[in-house]
Formats: structure tokens, sequence, C-alpha cells
């Protein structure tokens, strides 16, 4: 019976660890996604930014001697 109830506690020891395990990663799965989000975006601005340049260059362009 002493060794089902250590058996018992080991694993819930186990359990503990890896539930909170679980919760710190997934945590840290959230900051990852919102860091990837604002990397997203911050492409997204230079991209449109770099279009409007090279619209802007092909104007000069279409407009040179």
């Amino acid at each position: 019976m002493t060794e089902n109830k250590t058996n018992t506690i080991t694993l819930r020891e186990r359990e503990h660890i890896l539930h909170e395990k679980l919760v710190e990663q997934t945590h840290q799965l959230q900051l990852t996604r919102e860091r990837l989000t604002a990397y997203e975006t911050a492409i997204q601005m230079t991209m449109a930014q770099l279009q409007e340049v090279r619209n802007q260059l092909y104007v000069l362009w279409q407009h040179s001697p």
C-alpha cells in the first residue's frame, strides 16, 4: 500500500510539473505569435513603401527624356 501511495505522489508531482511546463510553453507561444505578427506587419508596411517608391520611380522614368 505504501508503494502505491508513493507512486501516486510521484505521479501527482510529475503531473504538476508537466502542467506548469505546459502553461509556460503556451505563454511563450503566445508571446512568439505576437512578435511574429508585429514582424509581419512591419514587413507589409515596408513592402507597401517600397512599392510606392517604385511607382514614383516608374513615373519619373516615363517622363524622362
